[in-house]
């Protein structure tokens, strides 16, 4: 490869892994961190295990006819007391509220109380369940019930005490709000994916102007500057709506990246071979993407403990590596 083309493969390869730790981690981590929610589910790899063990079929399937009544609890619910202004909302009410600007209605679940619960429970317990199918077992909301059962020392057929059920319906309550929190989390992270594509949309007319005005290097060191620390400034933000201005310095890096990089290298490569020079340096997009899928959940596992929001750490230096990088080529290679 030609120098310039060399150096530019090392500012792409280390700008898409920062992207890549941005279109995989966000979500999860905006709905854990900011909104401090939980997605249903074991976590623990060791409970995990321990319910797909025979002697733990029969919690399974409580578990099962415990989900089954609380979607039944739902619909009731919902059908007894519909939400106020739950009726009659349009398709610009559902806008306004995918953009935050609009309360969303409140989900039927969040009516569904404690003792609701319980009584849902003890019922399951103390009937003798038919077994469940296998699909239904492997339900996140069956495991997660299974899982707090277990905790409680509550079991199908044997004596459960008023405060054990309590204790599990009051957890699976906890449970549901979490997950419903998780839930808008993921949401918001789609309205601010959004956000960002609209402003590299808005910016790519602006980046026609400066390239007159400057040289694409500079440029492009600045924008992936900017994209880099809208990533990390995700960390420090705790209001859903300050994520927003982190999105503008995200678009104005996507925006820049799938312009300047090409801009920059379709000026210091052979003209015969340009098709050829091309197509290799879009190896550097798919490598970091292969390594991101092969090695980021290792690297997560053991040295991030699960946190999604150190991977958007991770992403963000990645990005300002690539800044700098840039500072690598030369002005006159490229023009």
């Amino acid at each position: 490869m030609p120098g310039p083309m060399r150096k530019l493969a090392a500012v792409q390869f280390f700008t898409w892994f920062g992207l890549f730790c941005l279109w995989i981690y966000f979500a999860p981590g905006v709905a854990k961190r900011i909104f401090g929610g939980a997605p249903l589910g074991v976590a623990n790899a060791t409970v995990e295990q321990a319910l797909d063990e025979a002697q733990n079929a029969p919690v399974l399937d409580a578990a099962a006819v415990v989900a089954r009544g609380y979607e039944d609890l739902k619909r009731q619910v919902a059908e007894a007391a519909p939400s106020a202004g739950e009726a009659g909302r349009g398709a610009l009410d559902g806008v306004l509220t995918m953009l935050g600007l609009r309360a969303a209605p409140p989900d039927p679940g969040s009516r569904v109380t404690a003792a609701e619960l319980a009584a849902v429970v003890e019922r399951a317990l103390a009937e003798a369940p038919s077994a469940a199918p296998e699909a239904e077992r492997r339900n996140p909301l069956v495991r997660t019930v299974a899982s707090l059962l277990g905790q409680n020392g509550l079991a199908p057929g044997q004596p459960a005490t008023p405060v054990a059920v309590g204790a599990a319906a009051g957890a699976l309550v906890d449970r549901l709000a979490k997950a419903r929190r998780y839930q808008e989390g993921v949401s918001w992270a789609g309205v601010c994916f959004a956000a960002y594509n609209l402003v590299a949309f808005a910016f790519s007319f602006l980046l026609l102007w400066l390239v007159k005005r400057t040289s694409a290097r500079t440029i492009h060191i600045a924008c992936l500057a900017l994209g880099g620390l809208g990533l990390l400034s995700v960390l420090v933000v705790r209001d859903p709506q300050l994520l927003l201005l982190s999105m503008v310095g995200i678009g104005v890096a996507w925006a820049s990246i799938l312009a300047m990089p090409y801009a920059m290298l379709s000026n210091a490569l052979p003209a015969a071979k340009m098709g050829f020079y091309m197509g290799v340096f879009n190896f550097f997009i798919v490598l970091p993407q292969i390594l991101a899928s092969v090695g980021l959940g290792w690297v997560m596992e053991r040295w991030l403990g699960n946190d999604a929001t150190k991977a958007l750490l991770l992403g963000g230096a990645s990005m300002l590596l690539a800044a700098l990088l840039t500072l690598r080529v030369r002005r006159e290679e490229t023009e």
